[in-house]
């Protein structure tokens, strides 16, 4: 996997659009993923991480603690969305 690749290679789409919404704060999605690099920044930023300016990478406790809580902001988009 390549970090300009579309996240949808590990994400689901009811994923990648809960998790863009969140992010970009918007029911207005955009029409294609978000690059894989941006996804796992947005996750980390679920978890903890703070992506400022020279701060790297997420690490993996962040990345782990983002995937849990983008597990449960997938649970509400489909209940949302009523799929």
């Amino acid at each position: 996997m390549r970090p300009e690749q579309p996240c949808s290679i590990a994400l689901e789409t009811d994923e990648w659009q809960a998790l863009a919404a969140v992010h970009l704060q918007t029911t207005h999605l955009p029409r294609t993923p978000p690059s894989l690099r941006d996804a796992m920044r947005w996750i980390g930023q679920l978890g903890g991480f703070l992506a400022r300016t020279g701060d790297g990478d997420p690490g993996v406790k962040v990345l782990w603690q983002g995937f849990q809580r983008l597990h449960n902001l997938t649970i509400m988009w489909r209940l949302a969305r009523g799929t």
